[in-house]
C-alpha cells in the first residue's frame, strides 16, 4: 500500500511551481532556498459510512519561505498560500483551515493548511 503522504505528494507536484520544494516529513528546512510544501500526517480516523479499509488520514500542509526579512516574507508568502489553497481547490483537496506560524526550530514563518484525505485499502 502506498503512504497516503507520498499520494498526497505525486497530487501536488503537478499543480505546484517547479522552483517549490515537497517535504514528505516535519523536519527543519531552514537550508532549502526555495518555498517548501511539507506534508505532515497528524491523524488516521476510521470513515464510519464506509466499508473497512477506507479512513480519513489528517494531514498538515505546511507553505513557507525563506526570505530573512520578516516584511518580505510576508508579503510572499500571502501571495503563495492564496495560489496554493486555489491549487488545492482544482485537485479536489478538502482543506478547513490556514494559519500563520513560525515553523519550530526553524526562521522561516509558514502557514499550516489542515487537509484531510481519504486512504483505500488496495
Amino acid at each position: 500500500m502506498t503512504a497516503p503522504r507520498t499520494v498526497l505528494a505525486a497530487s501536488l507536484k503537478p499543480i505546484l511551481p517547479k522552483s517549490w520544494a515537497i517535504v514528505e516529513s516535519a523536519r527543519t528546512v531552514d537550508d532549502i532556498p526555495t518555498t517548501v510544501v511539507q506534508i505532515i500526517q497528524r491523524t488516521i480516523t476510521r470513515l464510519p459510512a464506509a466499508p473497512i479499509g477506507r479512513h480519513f488520514v489528517g494531514m498538515t500542509l505546511m507553505i513557507s519561505v525563506p526570505e530573512q526579512s520578516m516584511k518580505h516574507a510576508e508579503d510572499t508568502l500571502d501571495e503563495q498560500v492564496d495560489d496554493f489553497i486555489h491549487a488545492l481547490d482544482s485537485i479536489g483537496i478538502a482543506w478547513s483551515n490556514a494559519e500563520k506560524v513560525q515553523t519550530k526550530g526553524s526562521k522561516r514563518i509558514a502557514y499550516q493548511i489542515t487537509v484531510n484525505v481519504i486512504s483505500n485499502k488496495e
